[in-house]
């Protein structure tokens, strides 16, 4: 029975070529759009799911006008994090983030120009679940000036030494 009814949808393909190309072309092309979809709704969904309060952590950006034309940028002022914790007593805890574009970082006798440079707070390691491979996340900014550097950059500036307790200088 089965043999029958792949003979008779072979025949129909044959006999009506161009209804056959433009049915198989549109579910083609659903089936590659719908998987496209889901990939990408996966991707975005994806981000910063390995933090341990995921679900609790959000995003504060700024959306203005210029021009014309709406824009968002992810910077907000300094205090805001402060104020929006003491306006809304369902924060725990907020991080300002901060982005430095270009700076001169100096260990010792080696410069380097870094584009990649970020100001914390202090609580970044209460909200994010970041690991250390070397120093106590409890203490690493309750002195001044403190850092933390990726494995890559520490080598970088400081070969393989144990870079902890050592200086570098930004922007000399």
């Amino acid at each position: 029975m089965i043999l029958k009814y792949l003979q008779f949808t072979f025949r129909n393909f044959r006999n009506h070529k161009l209804f056959t190309f433009v049915n198989l072309s549109g579910l083609t092309i659903g089936i590659i759009s719908a998987g496209l979809i889901l990939i990408y709704i996966s991707y975005e969904l994806s981000f910063d799911r390995f933090h341990k309060n995921s679900g609790q952590i959000f995003r504060v950006y700024g959306s203005f006008t210029m021009g014309g034309k709406n824009q968002t940028w992810v910077q907000t002022p300094n205090p805001l994090g402060l104020f929006l914790q003491n306006k809304f007593p369902e924060i725990e805890k907020t991080v300002r983030v901060t982005r430095l574009y270009k700076g001169l970082v100096s260990s010792d006798d080696k410069n380097f120009y870094e584009d990649r440079i970020v100001l914390v707070d202090s609580s970044i390691f209460d909200v994010f679940t970041l690991q250390l491979i070397a120093g106590n996340p409890d203490g690493v900014f309750k002195q001044p000036n403190g850092i933390v550097l990726s494995e890559s950059t520490a080598e970088k500036y400081f070969g393989k030494t144990d870079p902890i307790g050592k200086g570098i200088r930004f922007n000399r």
